[in-house]
């Protein structure tokens, strides 16, 4: 719907309001209501309450936002488990991605630190990503989560196959230091 026609619709509805009102047959119905009156204001946090200007500042969430994109945490697993990896290695080693997704996620990872870009000018360009300092901060935690995944779709096979809890006791009883 073009923003003119949106103007007519809404003109409309209040000429029609306006009538009803002003004869006296029928309130304003609360859709109408809603849609003339204005809102009120959100209500403001209290001051120095985890607050910047107005935004709320959580040091996870700026990180969650970096990292929980689809296909980003595969591609830092990747990077962290085999070290500096071209680029058309990192895409067979991530299945499943397209190229502009793993060059899209990889110019955002290295914007935010987590890693580095190596460029060699020789035919063809020889471009290899790394982690960086930052992202080794991070390389136990996906070892923790890898860990944990390997556990979990351990039980899941032995819920499947009636086989007991032996390959998960099992996995659960190797930590990845």
């Amino acid at each position: 719907m073009s923003i003119e026609s949106r103007k007519r619709v809404r003109q409309a509805a209040m000429r029609a309001a306006v009538a009803q009102a002003a004869s006296g047959t029928a309130a304003l119905s609360a859709p109408l209501s809603s849609a003339l009156l204005p809102k009120p204001p959100a209500p403001k946090a209290a001051p120095n309450a985890g607050s910047v200007d107005g935004a709320a500042v959580c040091p996870i969430a700026a990180m969650l936002e970096s990292l929980a994109r689809p296909w980003t945490l595969q591609i830092l697993w990747v990077l962290s488990t085999n070290g500096p990896t071209r680029f058309g290695a990192l895409r067979r080693g991530v299945a499943g991605i397209s190229s502009r997704v793993l060059a899209e996620r990889l110019r955002s990872l290295e914007e935010k630190g987590f890693v580095y870009r190596d460029y060699k000018p020789t035919i063809p360009p020889e471009v290899t990503y790394g982690i960086t300092s930052r992202m080794k901060d991070i390389e136990k935690v996906l070892a923790e989560m890898h860990h944990l995944g390997e556990k979990w779709n351990a039980e899941d096979l032995s819920k499947r196959t009636g086989n007991g809890n032996v390959q998960a006791d099992e996995i659960s009883s190797e930590r990845i230091e």
